[in-house]
């Protein structure tokens, strides 16, 4: 007998399919309750998203609002002052007309007039106090030479403010709407799963385990994933960052009026901030770049600059490309990036900076393909890579633009400014590249004569007569330029000129084009003779409403679209602040520290600055009506009330009674007619004063007094002061 072996029970198939339906039904409840997690969170994440978009439109809305307040409030100030100005220029010409030799004093009419004087002074200042700018505040004309810039930065500080706020809503939408994408990836991966769990009930066993595992592999990455996003949720950047922005904004804008590179650092220093608190936060980084590249910069007043250290180069090429992979991609950071590349592969000889600036270049022309700038910046990229007929084919494109707002229908851009900018905007990365490359010097010419003549020349034909000048030297004051020569086969009716000047500062960092000055000119001839029979001088101060500094200075000078003449110089100007004084039409340079005279002036009447202990100034007085005999010559007239300057009180430090030097020979003071100056001496100081009549018959009068000791050498403080003045017409 033997033991029969044991029996094997082997389920029957349903029963193994049941078992496989038990476990694939407890897979896809759990996928389910997965689904709805996730369902739950987007919920969540829709509506954050969607909260946060209406914060930003809200902000957006208060922005504008804030905006139009600000705009409105800084005009409100700017008509009380300019009425209060108005009245006090009143004042002045009643106080004129007591002066005029025809009024008797104690007369009736000279009675009249005292009390007209003083009725418009209480008046002036009963609305003086309706504006909270005052003449001798920071926001005022003599203090700010960008009236009213200061005025208008500081209204707009709120609206900056809710501009970050809005961005930050914006980002914080962005984030939202991001997670709501992930959120859905997930659903559709659950989605799946399911579907597979379901269909494998349907299939044979392989096929089933195969669709079994793949759908857990989904259940699982969808879960590991939804917990991950947990861990990153969006918030809301601190309101501290918004504050710091607009702190930056607001430096950045009145960089100008602070000494040396203080501004520059104060904005420096809070667009950090607001990095710092906001690492995401693309447009501090924009706006941070601007201010490193000017940092290192000589140009802060130009429309378009080219000069920066290399430091300050790589500063703003880390910024711009911090912006740009945190996705703006909006012309200005294309262009800047271009830009950027450009002048480091200029600097550093690097050609494969050419190829990517012409990329970031093209980016930018499919978003605007009417601006000057880019085409500008293609040519000079194409030029430095070797390509010299796709240089001209651009700054050809680059100059039609100049001239065209619109280029097909020719529609005239009829902005003399804007074009010049332009076109200086161009010269100068030009001349930095034939500094490092003179390979390229005879193309460079080339280009710089094709812009030149395009946009200063458009209508001058190619085949008129070439001009040459001689013997050409330039002249630097504080607040003008000048070119002196001698021009051959010179025809003013048949000719045109366009002078280029040039700065370079102390770093002797590249040669860049003052745009504000630079364009087409017509020189003077010189009634004096001499050997140089032209000059040609530009008020800078007036024109840009800054003061030329120290540094080398030089001019290239074009006549019919062909560089004709050239010169250089280098000027040891001291470092000197604009200043206006546009009640009596007139701008000077002075120290940083004067400040505006007011107790001893009659606004309409006189005008002036003054250091704190009063030893030192600077005074224009204009006599918008001055009563002289018919026939008296300009000379005579504008000398007799140059005397009796001394006549009138307050404007000199106590005590002083300054006696006659010397008389200036064949002075220029302003242009004026009837031009005159003189030097006088008093006990430790000197004084230097001239006049001449306007074109309107006003007599103007200046006048800078200081120490002895401030007054030696060829370029004094108190001549360099005095030099620097310029009539605003």
């Amino acid at each position: 007998m033997y033991k029969p072996p044991e029996r094997i029970e082997v389920p029957e198939a349903h029963e193994m399919r049941e078992r496989f339906a038990r476990v694939l039904a407890v897979l896809i409840v759990v996928s389910t309750l997965g689904v709805a997690c996730i369902e739950y969170l987007h919920s969540v994440a829709d509506n954050n998203a969607d909260r946060a978009g209406g914060e930003a439109q809200l902000l957006g809305i208060q922005r504008q609002g804030e905006l139009v307040r600000a705009n409105d409030a800084a005009r409100t100030q700017i008509e009380a002052f300019a009425y209060s100005a108005e009245q006090r220029a009143r004042a002045g010409n009643a106080f004129q007309q007591f002066l005029l030799p025809t009024i008797t004093a104690g007369s009736a009419q000279a009675g009249l007039l005292q009390l007209e004087e003083t009725r418009w002074t209480q008046l002036a200042a009963l609305t003086g106090q309706l504006s909270d700018l005052k003449a001798d505040g920071n926001s005022a004309p003599a203090q700010d030479p960008r009236f009213p810039n200061l005025e208008l930065t500081a209204k707009q500080h709120a609206s900056d403010r809710l501009f970050a706020l809005q961005d930050a809503s914006n980002q914080l939408r962005a984030d939202w709407q991001a997670r709501v994408g992930y959120l859905s990836v997930m659903l559709t991966l659950f989605a799946v799963a399911i579907y597979l769990f379901g269909l494998s009930l349907t299939l044979q066993a392989r096929m089933r385990r195969m669709l079994v595992g793949l759908g857990l592999l989904l259940v699982a990455v969808g879960g590991v994933w939804t917990v991950a996003l947990q861990f990153g949720t969006p918030v809301a950047a601190p309101d501290a960052a918004a504050d710091a922005y607009a702190d930056g904004v607001a430096a950045m804008n009145t960089f100008y009026s602070k000494p040396g590179d203080s501004g520059l650092r104060a904005a420096d220093d809070a667009f950090s901030s607001a990095i710092a608190l906001r690492p995401t936060f693309a447009n501090a980084y924009l706006h941070r770049s601007l201010v490193r590249f000017l940092l290192g910069s000589p140009q802060r007043s130009d429309l378009i600059v080219s000069v920066s250290s290399a430091q300050a180069l790589q500063a703003q090429g880390d910024d711009l490309q911090m912006a740009y992979s945190l996705g703006d991609r909006d012309k200005q950071l294309l262009n800047n990036l271009a830009a950027n590349r450009l002048l480091l592969a200029i600097a550093d000889n690097r050609p494969v900076d050419y190829s990517t600036s012409l990329g970031y270049l093209a980016d930018a022309l499919k978003l605007d393909s009417a601006d000057p700038l880019l085409y500008y910046n293609e040519g000079i990229a194409h030029l430095g890579a070797g390509d010299l007929s796709a240089a001209r084919d651009a700054y050809q494109q680059a100059v039609a633009h100049t001239l065209y707002t619109d280029v097909d229908k020719k529609t005239p851009r009829n902005n003399t400014f804007v074009e010049e900018g332009y076109a200086g905007g161009a010269l100068t990365p030009l001349d930095l590249l034939a500094s490092h490359r003179p390979d390229l010097a005879a193309q460079v010419s080339a280009m710089k004569e094709l812009i030149i003549g395009g946009v200063d020349n458009p209508t001058m034909p190619s085949s008129q007569a070439t001009v040459r000048l001689a013997n050409t030297a330039i002249q630097v004051f504080g607040g003008e330029l000048q070119w002196t020569a001698k021009l051959s086969g010179y025809d003013p009716t048949k000719d045109e000129i366009s002078t280029q000047w040039y700065y370079q500062g102390p770093a002797k960092l590249g040669w860049a084009v003052l745009e504000p000055v630079s364009g087409n000119s017509t020189p003077v001839a010189n009634s004096s003779g001499g050997v140089n029979g032209y000059y040609y001088i530009t008020r800078y101060l007036q024109v840009a409403q800054q003061c030329l500094q120290p540094g080398s200075y030089k001019v290239e000078v074009y006549v019919n679209g062909h560089l004709a003449g050239a010169a250089r110089t280098d000027a040891t100007l001291p470092t000197l602040s604009a200043a206006q004084l546009a009640d009596v039409g007139a701008s000077v340079c002075r120290p940083p520290e004067w400040k505006v005279d007011t107790t001893n002036v009659l606004q309409g009447f006189s005008g002036g600055l003054v250091s704190s202990d009063h030893t030192s100034g600077v005074y224009v007085l204009r006599f918008q009506n001055p009563s002289v005999a018919a026939g008296t010559d300009k000379a005579t007239e504008a000398k007799a009330f140059r005397d009796q300057f001394f006549n009138l009180t307050g404007f000199l430090p106590g005590g002083v009674s300054p006696q006659f030097t010397q008389e200036q020979t064949a002075p220029y003071f302003l242009g004026l007619s009837g031009a005159n100056e003189a030097y006088y001496s008093y006990n430790n100081g000197d004084l230097r004063i001239g006049s001449g009549v306007t074109a309107d018959g006003a007599v103007v009068i200046g006048v800078v007094f200081a120490p002895s000791d401030q007054w030696n050498g060829d370029h004094s403080n108190g001549d360099a002061i005095f030099d620097s003045m310029v009539s605003l017409g």
